[in-house]
């Protein structure tokens, strides 16, 4: 903990987009429109938007003339490659995304559930050694450790414990930590040396050769397992036929590994924080706990039992979007309410604004689970909320993520407590995931 911070502030809604930005404003000429603001640059024009009847539009109606954008495209594809679900278009991300989404059905997440339990419960038996009173956590890294754990199980059926395992936690963590330069801005070609290019190739490498390996050992066996390598290796398109080869796999599995642990553990984060800021909201939340649990593991049962606990996180991903901020590139000239969309230029979808736009939501800067108690939400329009995305291209791991937040947070917050230092001033940070800055150190003290 650095001394001598100042008070503790929340950063203003212009501080925060300005981190979260693709670009610096002071760059752009602003020209505003009712739905749209244009900023246009010497290097192109950038469209934004926060209405959801644009993103409507632009994510759902005419989602076929919209491909990721160039900024979005070089930070995902050097750790990820082009031709992964998140980074291919076209014909080739449909094909991936009917190849995909058997391992992601609501039946095929489900299984996973003990798992994640058993995850949280180890979580549980770890800080159990913290007796010391104001024992202090970095609940970003905390976080961080029991998602890995949790897809690491859910990915290859192996423990997270031996040294094989961490090695590739140590991997996926450089993944995570992929950050873009001057040098890919300014269309340098791939083939140029980059450092951050010498830094991902043994971690590439790494993840694999890690699923070749166990694919070829269960080809070899004839061994079948119901995690997600198995069902990728079992998927096979209706349309054509075809499963996914090794290569095709291999991409995949390293998508997931990046994808799906640092975004659910930094919203986990971001809920300890509120229910910190929120006495009243974590009183009603440790109430559900200890009437539906009394003092036991959650199950997935339990988990429609304990609609508040799910309240909360959806609140959280509201309030605090992990990722703040979608873009898409126009493939061909478009209009959206009248306002020529000029063809090649970037639609940046601001979800940070929309999720706190007064027009949309009922005190939008307050923290309210109650908001999300009606399943239906009627008036509220269905692309004002978007923590998983919109339209066809919506994250395919929703689901799991979900599940993975609520068993963790049920199991946590029936036995611990946990609270930011009176001087700690949190930074949100980050070029995709928006997460505090140096993670968030907080004070665990256990319930009585």
């Amino acid at each position: 903990m650095n001394s001598g911070r100042k008070e503790p502030r929340e950063l203003s809604l212009r501080e925060v987009y300005e981190l979260s930005s693709e670009n610096p404003p002071e760059y752009f000429r602003v020209m505003n429109h009712d739905k749209l603001a244009f900023r246009r640059s010497w290097l192109a024009c950038w469209t934004l938007t926060s209405d959801p009847d644009v993103v409507q539009h632009i994510l759902l109606n005419n989602s076929q003339n919209y491909r990721k954008s160039l900024l979005t495209r070089l930070l995902l594809e050097p750790p990820l490659g082009k031709y992964t679900l998140f980074t291919s278009e076209g014909e080739r991300w449909k094909q991936q995304r009917r190849l995909a989404a058997p391992a992601f059905a609501v039946r095929s997440i489900e299984r996973f559930a003990p798992m994640m339990a058993e995850e949280s419960h180890r979580l549980l038996r770890k800080w159990d050694r913290y007796r010391d009173v104001g024992h202090e956590i970095n609940v970003q890294h905390e976080m961080a450790e029991v998602t890995l754990k949790i897809i690491m199980r859910a990915m290859f059926s192996r423990a997270s414990e031996d040294g094989y395992s961490m090695e590739i936690a140590q991997a996926v963590h450089k993944f995570a930590r992929v950050r873009i330069g001057m040098i890919d801005l300014l269309g340098v070609p791939k083939w140029v040396p980059r450092v951050s290019n010498i830094r991902l190739r043994s971690a590439k490498k790494l993840l694999n050769d890690t699923a070749k390996g166990i694919i070829m050992e269960r080809r070899r066996s004839g061994v079948k397992k119901n995690d997600l390598l198995g069902l990728l290796m079992d998927s096979v398109d209706e349309q054509t036929g075809r499963g996914m080869t090794v290569a095709q796999i291999q991409d995949e599995v390293r998508s997931y590994f990046v994808a799906g642990y640092e975004t659910t553990a930094t919203t986990l984060t971001w809920v300890f924080y509120v229910l910190h800021r929120y006495p009243e909201v974590e009183a009603k939340l440790h109430h559900e706990l200890d009437s539906v649990l009394n003092g036991r593991m959650p199950e997935l049962s339990d988990l429609a039992d304990l609609p508040y606990t799910l309240q909360v996180i959806q609140e959280t991903m509201r309030l605090y979007t992990v990722v703040p901020s979608i873009g898409r590139q126009a493939i061909a000239e478009d209009e959206v309410n009248g306002t020529r969309i000029p063809k090649n230029a970037v639609i940046q979808v601001n979800i940070w604004l929309m999720h706190r736009d007064p027009k949309l939501w009922d005190e939008p800067e307050t923290f309210k689970p109650e908001r999300f108690a009606n399943t239906n939400n009627p008036g509220r329009h269905r692309f004002s909320y978007l923590p998983f995305g919109g339209g066809p291209r919506i994250c395919i791991g929703s689901k799991f993520s979900l599940l993975e937040a609520q068993l963790i947070l049920a199991s946590v917050a029936q036995f611990w407590r946990l609270k930011t230092s009176e001087e700690y001033v949190v930074e949100p940070f980050g070029q995709i995931v928006l997460q505090p800055k140096d993670g968030l150190p907080m004070i665990i003290e256990r319930r009585k």
